[in-house]
């Protein structure tokens, strides 16, 4: 029987579109700029708040390393998983955390199965405590002048 809006079943999201991970990047509001090494650093550890679905067993990249490129290339204008893996094929060494880059099934199976809701609580979190590290340091500024 095929899926469709009337069996009851829910209806599977296209196989090449990140949408999951599009909704809670645009949600969290995450910031356009690049990111400094420090600010990197610190979205890879929010990230680790993210529970990992998958099984030990047959595991090559770790999930913060998955999510931080995944983030990355969405914020750098990618809409599929391939534009996803291309992306972190070529990005910069620093951000390359991962060894050899996850093809676009592995992102497409990782981001299909990882929670989203974990992850935009993950991301909303990280821009709150950015924004607040951000605040605290412009008094600092201003008094100095």
């Amino acid at each position: 029987m095929k899926p469709s809006i009337t069996s009851g079943r829910p209806v599977p999201v296209s196989s090449s579109s990140p949408s999951a991970l599009l909704n809670a990047v645009s949600e969290a509001g995450l910031p356009p700029e690049s990111l400094g090494a420090a600010e990197s650093i610190g979205l890879l550890q929010a990230l680790s708040a993210v529970p990992d679905p998958r099984k030990a067993r047959g595991r090559r990249h770790g999930l913060q390393s998955i999510l931080l490129l995944a983030v990355g290339a969405v914020l750098a204008g990618a809409r599929s998983y391939a534009a996803i893996a291309q992306w972190a094929a070529h990005a910069e060494q620093a951000v390359s955390v991962c060894g050899p880059t996850p093809h676009a099934t592995t992102f497409g199976r990782v981001l299909a199965a990882v929670d989203a809701a974990a992850l935009q609580r993950a991301l909303t979190g990280w821009v709150l405590a950015r924004r607040q590290d951000r605040q605290r340091q412009r008094p600092a500024c201003s008094a100095a002048r």
